[in-house]
């Protein structure tokens, strides 16, 4: 993992290292007009909720807030905040913190607003590289950065969708067919649906089955527990046909099965 920051001061406090802790269930912020202390609640491999240690100098603050994450559908993206000094410290320590996930924002947690406070941003995106954070605390923490996971795969080798399990799920299909001209080899011909009936009988209007292009669509005997969505007729075994090249036309058929 690569490791960034950390933002704010190292020559003070003790170091401190969550990394591979990434997957945040709960966050724990005491703080006034600084960060007083932080603490996780994340999952393990194992998939135990496991209290990380206390960042910082405890809880005894006038202000102290819990974030809590829709895990795992919800996950860290990023930091941002500000460091400097207060009235009561010498040393430099986080005044601001704001957490940022895939589906909102949380923060600011504490405060800024010094003309000499130094403000950091670490953004991550969605494709869920965050993994872990570290700093340095004592008293107050004083420093914060966070892990970074590089990509192992090229995502773009073959195209792919990936579903956000299991909060996304699959509610139709889209497309059309027709003749090309093709060279010799293996394609696909044809493409149906499944559809899981209620109960005993199926919803004709919220199944919301369409034909498009006027591309007829039929429903077969059930299969598989459930009612055969037909694949849109007409796309017969094409891999040895060979014609000259056309652009789309009318005689494309469109089809469009949702449940």
């Amino acid at each position: 993992m690569i490791k960034i920051g950390p933002a704010g001061v190292t020559d003070f406090g003790k170091a401190w290292d969550d990394g591979g802790k990434e997957k945040i269930v709960q966050i724990f912020i005491a703080h006034e007009d600084f960060i007083y202390s932080l603490q996780f609640l994340y999952v393990d491999q194992t998939g135990n909720l496991v209290l990380s240690d206390l960042h910082g100098g405890g809880f005894a603050t006038s202000k102290f807030d819990v974030v809590k994450l829709d895990y795992p559908s919800e996950f860290i993206t990023g930091i941002s905040g500000c460091h400097g000094h207060v009235r009561c410290c010498r040393k430099k320590q986080i005044l601001s913190i704001t957490f940022t996930t895939n589906n909102r924002t949380y923060g600011p947690f504490g405060g800024c607003g010094g003309e000499n406070d130094s403000s950091f941003r670490y953004q991550l995106g969605l494709d869920r590289p965050f993994g872990g954070f570290h700093g340095y605390s004592g008293n107050y923490v004083h420093a914060i950065g966070l892990y970074v996971k590089p990509m192992t795969t090229l995502s773009n080798v073959q195209e792919k969708v990936t579903l956000d399990y299991p909060s996304e799920s699959l509610t139709g299909i889209t497309g059309c067919y027709g003749w090309r001209n093709l060279v010799d080899g293996m394609y696909l011909n044809s493409i149906g649906v499944y559809v899981k009936p209620w109960t005993s009988v199926l919803d004709l209007d919220k199944a919301k089955i369409a034909s498009g292009g006027g591309a007829a669509v039929a429903f077969s005997g059930p299969a598989a527990g459930g009612v055969a969505a037909a694949a849109a007729p007409a796309a017969a075994a094409v891999e040895e046909k060979k014609e000259e090249p056309k652009e789309e036309s009318d005689d494309d058929m469109g089809f469009s099965l949702f449940d």
